[in-house]
């Protein structure tokens, strides 16, 4: 009988004949999973790192658009003036240095700024409407930044530049100026206002404009059907189209003129202003200035200037008292005001309610005179506009001063009361009446047009655009 021998290690090895293949295969998986392990962790990192530099470089846009609405609001509150000066080689106004732009430090982020500067590309207002481009850099902290600008289209309110009022009295020795009068109603006493030179703002000889009549009679009101010394005399024909008899009013227009064809007064301004060059613009209201002195009506006058009446929307008024809250520059009394000091400063008197028919008295302003006549280097780019709801304004007792001054009610309110005391008024006077029974002097000049407050202008954005993208 054959005899067997058990053999432990034999019969050990040959009951697992693939411990070999498990433990290569374990080695195999254990490798993969380092290998895969390494893969996802590099993917990861890079993945981490690009999300860093994605996050950044939008962090850095938004730091650019933060730069663009900080010129945008540059423009609404400090104006063009010093930008039209300098810009894009300002030294002391970094909006306007290419070189040295505004930075601002952006809170809630380590690092995160942005730097603005402002170009003019079609400044205003010798372009209407004026186009700028704001440049703006931002950057999030690390190394991303990114570039955007945007242009910036200004048009003025449709409000005149110069005097309106719905009537103006004259008598005593009033002078205007480089400005014209513009009326929807009578003047009275046309030999008593003297006019000097070329409307500034539109390029007209100096003189009155109004879609009533002009006339040298006494009175009041918005209305003179019966006045009995109408400027341009009309019952002796076309002959009283053409009156010479008082400063400047060869150019004076009102409802009673006609064609000026054949007179003296025909294209006149070509000698007196030495052919500039609106009279040959066929694009400009001073082509071939005078060829009648008749204004047909409200409209056709407001179309002339480009105005509307009245001057300011609801909305715009809304806008104008809300800058004026914002600067401490509200009132709703006549007296116990203080003067403003912001360099684009706007004042709302809302007497209306509290103070019907009070009267601001513009000789307490304090801190806004300068001399007339000065040119578009002047150094005071300030500007100050005054609105007065509800009641009347005085212009007297050797006041000078500069500025837009609005009476926006009608009758009995919005008087200008007695401009006199050799008082002198620089800019726009807006009144439903305007008495100029006084010595009073009103000019319009470049350094006044060139720093127009930027709260009387119309600002609208567009051609956004990522420069480094």
């Amino acid at each position: 009988m054959p005899s067997y021998r058990w053999n432990r290690a034999s019969s050990a090895r040959s009951e697992r004949p693939d411990e070999g293949v498990a433990l290569l295969t374990v080695i195999v998986l254990t490798a993969f999973l380092v290998v895969a392990s390494l893969s996802i962790a590099s993917i990861t990192v890079s993945n981490l790192g690009t999300a860093r530099t994605s996050s950044q470089a939008g962090a850095s846009v938004d730091a650019a658009d933060a730069g663009l609405a900080q010129g945008v609001a540059y423009l609404r509150s400090a104006g063009i003036g010093t930008i039209n000066g300098c810009s894009p080689t300002c030294t002391a106004e970094p909006y306007g240095n290419r070189a040295a732009p505004k930075r601002v430090t952006i809170g809630g982020r380590t690092g995160q700024y942005y730097t603005v500067w402002i170009e003019p590309i079609a400044p205003y207002p010798a372009n209407k409407p004026g186009i700028y481009r704001i440049h703006a850099t931002g950057n999030a902290g690390g190394p991303a930044t990114r570039s955007v600008s945007m242009d910036v289209s200004i048009t003025p309110f449709k409000v005149p530049l110069g005097i309106m009022a719905d009537a103006v009295i004259g008598g005593g020795n009033a002078g205007v100026h480089h400005e014209s009068i513009i009326s929807t109603g009578c003047i009275y006493k046309r030999s008593k206002i003297s006019f000097e030179g070329i409307d500034k703002a539109y390029g007209v000889p100096a003189a009155i404009y109004s879609s009533q009549a002009v006339n040298d009679d006494s009175g009041s009101g918005q209305y003179c059907p019966g006045t009995k010394k109408p400027l341009h005399e009309t019952r002796s024909g076309n002959a009283g189209f053409c009156n010479t008899s008082f400063s400047q009013s060869r150019y004076d227009m009102d409802m009673n003129g006609g064609p000026l064809n054949g007179t003296a007064c025909f294209n006149y301004a070509r000698q007196q202003f030495g052919n500039l060059p609106q009279f040959n613009d066929p694009h400009h209201i001073a082509y071939n200035f005078p060829q009648t002195s008749k204004i047909a009506s409200e409209k056709a006058l407001l179309d002339m200037f480009g105005l509307r009446k009245p001057p300011f929307t609801q909305s715009q008024l809304d806008q104008l008292r809300t800058i004026a809250t914002s600067q401490g520059n509200y009132w709703t009394s006549a007296s116990g005001w203080s003067s403003p000091d912001e360099q684009a400063a706007v004042m709302y008197f809302d007497l209306a309610s509290s103070n019907p028919g009070g009267v601001v008295d513009l000789k307490d302003l304090v801190g806004w005179s300068r001399a007339v006549e000065q040119d578009a280097t002047c150094t005071d780019k300030r500007s100050l506009v005054i609105i007065i709801e509800g009641g009347n304004a005085r212009l007297n007792g050797n006041q000078n001063m500069f500025g837009s001054v609005y009476l926006v009610s009608g009758s009995p309110y919005g008087k200008v009361m007695k401009a006199n005391g050799t008082a002198k008024f620089t800019g726009s006077l807006y009144a439903n009446e305007l008495d100029l029974t006084g010595t009073a002097d009103l000019y319009m000049d470049d350094c006044f047009l060139a720093n127009q407050s930027p709260a009387l202008l119309d600002v609208e954005t567009f051609n956004y655009r990522e420069i480094d993208r």
